[in-house]
């Protein structure tokens, strides 16, 4: 009797992950906002008028979360052009990874003995190359995150 495999499945990346945190942030204000009318609210505008202004009103919203988005993707791009190495302990394994903690490549020193132990050298410069490209990843990040939110601030200061 043998038992189904099941797919594997899709990991998703670092940034997307923090992008569809960060989306899902800014869409709780406006989701509240917009949902205000449905409150009890009789005064409201009702109908067709009601959801062109409501979507008329979340479009900024909608913008910015687009252009996040694409900056995002900007970033992934610029990440996979990166690479970071990690180094085992004894010098003998060397794992390149990108800045999305993609491997990319593995180099084995000529005078390297081939034994037991060759799975965990592998591990530990993999995770020294990962720890190298989270750190750079993190930084690109803020960076990211911290020109956003400038730039909607000086977008909301003129309006």
């Amino acid at each position: 009797m043998s038992l189904p495999i099941p797919a594997p499945r899709r990991q998703r990346s670092v940034v997307a992950a923090v992008l569809a945190a960060a989306t899902a942030a800014l869409a709780l204000p406006t989701a509240a906002w917009l949902g205000a009318g449905f409150a009890g609210q009789s005064s409201a505008p009702s109908g067709r008028r009601l959801a062109v202004t409501r979507r008329a009103a979340a479009a900024p919203a909608l913008d910015q979360w687009m252009a996040l988005g694409r900056k995002g993707e900007e970033l992934e791009k610029v990440l996979d052009s990166l690479e970071f190495e990690g180094t085992s302990a004894d010098g003998g394994v060397t794992v390149v990874v990108n800045g999305r903690q993609r491997p990319v490549g593995v180099r084995l020193a000529e005078n390297l003995a081939i034994a037991g132990d060759l799975g965990s050298l592998v591990v530990e410069a993999h995770n020294k190359a990962v720890e190298a490209s989270m750190v750079e990843m993190t930084a690109k990040l803020q960076e990211l995150y911290a020109e956003y939110f400038k730039e909607t601030a000086a977008n909301n200061a003129q309006a």
